[in-house]
């Protein structure tokens, strides 16, 4: 619930009518334009690419001194201070070949990513907050791409025929251990970060990075801001709760304190609501973000979260749908992440984190009793050598120390059952990107590990081809193995098992230009070691499973055609079956559904000083069993479909008014069923629908900003 508070925060990047035009061209050495070249305004997410001409422009609500960065691969980064002052300001630009003029290739298969400095920019933070569906979570706006499943009974990330526990969240390079907030049981979840504290993301939907392990289908790498541009405080008052935060900037360091409470008692108790709660979710959490600038060049980042909520209602006993069965949450959950890096001199860099989580759930499955705690510590170092212009060395190690706790009790007066086990992660990974031809790029990777409660390691080869087919356009191919701890819940069962595995192969076909994006890949996933057991529960557990995922995404991103307006359409088609876990042969996982597709549409209207926006998802059917049926027969589930809008109203540059409507049209989405484990006196097994805990949600907000910096307070005399 906290991220509801930062959808107003980002909003403030819509452009208001107190702009500059920046302008100008950039060129080589020799004179001849460079089309596809990033410029934008540092720490900032103003800016645009060169036409064919080499000529670019764009608008900003930045004041003062600002710093234009001019980049492109295959050339030197241009850093040039430049002053705001003035309607419209002209800088032209000359960069300096540095690598055999590669002409922009750059590596793509199987990742969508989102940082100023990247030519092709899939999500930003703004985008996050603004797209109808996602009210400012960034699972939610992730789930827009292609690769993803839509999921509405958990709101988690499913990619390309995975489960959710195979997509692992990253923040500054370190793992982050349950990133979604406390749900009950078939009820969607939301991720605990806001997007306001990213700069940027890389989702990679397959094929990624050497660097990261521990997820058979994806990552999610989330960057932090590096330094604020200003002082200045937030206020937000929500339909659902409120928040408060500031941020205390100086040349060298910077502090944002962040609190927040949310209370949906209020909300549920004028919205009806398809769930009968007892205790509607409450939250609380805080936040303390430093970042210190130290010598030259160094940066230390320190992000601290803390939060708890409750919830209870009553659901349907899964022993007896007839009847309910009480349900009660409490949840406490504390993070730390902490980075800095340095150059060590020209050609080196030093990244080094750590990261500790820790979680403390208590469930009441009346009148049993399950409390759970989890617990991670994570540190990681990292060496970048920039050999040549030709290559560059990425190498580290890391040791992730977790270690899980579970009791459980039948009933408050008997005996608690516990369960517990710890395990320490080592890994080493060492990945070069070379350069081959001035067209050609290879990353080639090898990542291994070793745990100390499966006492078995593995070797990960990966590898990544690009090559430039032409002035906008290029093909990649990627291959990687890619290994991956047994859930908890399996592991509290038996430690004698091994290390899950899938095989990815990817081609992808990208073209840019002029703020247009069309994306085409294609993949295929092939999963060993599954882990599975029989329906009876017996204690025999293996790794016998296994399974494939293969389709194809489609995506297209469109900023030019129509000023102020931006859209994407993306769509998957997947086809996936595993034989793991009590499953005695291959099937589609209940979660996967064949066809997905999603249209994001915003457009700002300056007259009326106004974003709009929508999001239209559709989903097919996903695969269900009915013990009604012969066995082995599987249905589909009603196809899922949600249009959902939102807008934005700037009262003035410092005041925004925000409202969305989720599934405007009030189609009754089902997600599945839950069936009476024993037929009743007609032999007939009875069910209820796992379908949405409302028909709508609305959402209504208020931002203001106050802040102490003069370009600021010149928008707000507006």
């Amino acid at each position: 619930m906290k991220n509801w508070s930062f959808v107003f925060s980002l909003l403030l990047a819509i452009p208001t009518l107190a702009q500059v035009k920046i302008a100008g061209s950039v060129t080589d050495t020799k004179g001849e334009a460079l089309p596809g070249v990033s410029v934008f305004l540092k720490d900032t997410y103003s800016g645009a690419s060169t036409n064919e001409k080499g000529e670019y422009r764009f608008t900003a609500t930045e004041k003062g001194s600002q710093m234009l960065v001019v980049s492109m691969v295959g050339y030197k980064e241009v850093q040039q201070p430049v002053q705001l002052d003035q309607e419209t300001v002209i800088v032209s630009v000359t960069l300096e070949e540095a690598i055999n003029r590669l002409e922009g290739v750059t590596i793509t298969a199987g990742s969508f990513e989102a940082s100023d400095g990247k030519k092709s920019v899939m999500l930003k933070p703004l985008d996050i907050v603004t797209t109808a569906s996602a009210v400012g979570d960034l699972a939610g706006a992730i789930n827009t791409l292609p690769g993803t499943q839509k999921n509405g009974e958990s709101g988690r990330l499913f990619v390309r025929g995975g489960a959710s526990n195979e997509a692992r969240l990253f923040i500054d390079g370190l793992y982050v251990q349950n990133p979604f907030q406390l749900s009950a049981p078939n009820l969607p979840t939301r991720t605990r970060f806001s997007p306001f504290i990213f700069k940027g993301t890389n989702f990679s939907t397959g094929g990624y990075s050497a660097e990261y392990g521990q997820a058979l289908s994806s990552t999610l790498v989330l960057n932090t801001i590096d330094y604020p541009a200003r002082t200045q405080t937030d206020l937000s008052l929500l339909s659902v709760g409120g928040s408060l935060s500031h941020t205390q900037h100086s040349e060298r360091t910077s502090v944002t304190a962040d609190a927040s409470y949310f209370n949906l008692a209020p909300y549920y108790g004028l919205i009806s609501q398809n769930v009968r709660w007892t205790k509607p979710p409450v939250s609380a959490d805080g936040s303390l973000h430093l970042r210190q600038k130290v010598g030259k060049q160094g940066l230390l980042k320190v992000y601290s979260l803390i939060s708890t909520a409750q919830s209870a209602l009553y659901q349907p006993d899964p022993a007896n749908i007839d009847r309910e069965r009480s349900v009660a949450l409490n949840n406490r959950y504390v993070h730390l992440n902490s980075s800095y890096r340095d150059a060590l001199s020209a050609n080196w860099w030093l990244k080094a984190g750590l990261a500790y989580s820790f979680l403390n759930d208590q469930t009441q499955l009346a009148p049993a009793q399950i409390g759970r705690k989890e617990r991670s510590l994570h540190g990681k170092l990292t060496l970048v050598n920039q050999v040549s212009q030709n290559i560059s060395l990425n190498m580290g190690a890391e040791l992730i120390a977790s270690g899980y706790r579970q009791h459980y009790r039948d009933s408050a007066a008997a005996s608690p059952k516990t369960a517990l086990f710890s395990e320490n992660l080592a890994g080493a990974f060492i990945e070069a990107d070379v350069y081959v031809t001035p067209k050609l790029v290879a990353r080639i990777g090898s990542r291994t590990e070793y745990s100390t409660l499966l006492q078995r390691g593995n070797w990960s080869p990966r590898i990544n081809l690009a090559y430039k087919t032409g002035l906008y356009s290029q093909v990649s191919l990627a291959y990687g193995s890619f290994y991956q701890s047994p859930e908890n819940d399996l592991l509290i069962r038996s430690s004698r098992l091994d290390f899950e595995r899938a095989n990815h192969f990817i081609l992808n076909f990208q073209r840019v230009r002029q703020k247009q994006v069309l994306r085409v890949e294609t993949y295929y996933k092939q999963y060993e070691h599954l882990v599975k057991f029989d329906k009876a529960g017996s204690r025999r557990y293996d790794n016998n499973g296994y399974g494939y995922a293969q389709g194809v995404d489609l995506f297209w991103r469109d900023t030019k055609t129509w000023r102020g307006t931006d859209y994407w359409v993306s769509y998957s088609f997947i086809d996936t079956k595993r034989n793991y876990r009590d499953l005695s042969a291959l099937q589609t996982p209940s979660f996967a559904s064949a066809h997905n597709l999603s249209i994001v549409f915003k457009r700002f209207i300056a007259p009326l000083k106004s974003q709009v926006g929508f999001t239209n998802s559709v989903t097919s059917g996903r695969p269900y069993s009915d013990p009604n049926v012969s066995e082995g027969e599987m249905r589909k589930t009603p196809v899922y479909h949600d249009l959902s809008v939102n807008w934005s109203y700037l009262h003035r540059s410092n005041i925004i008014l925000y409202a969305s409507v989720s599934n405007v049209t009030g189609r009754k989405n089902t997600f599945g069923y839950l069936y009476n484990p024993t037929p009743d006196e007609t032999g007939i097994y009875r069910r209820r629908e796992i379908g949405q805990g409302a028909t709508r949600f609305v959402f209504v907000g208020l931002l203001v900003t106050f802040s102490t910096d003069k370009t600021a307070n010149q928008l707000n005399n507006l």
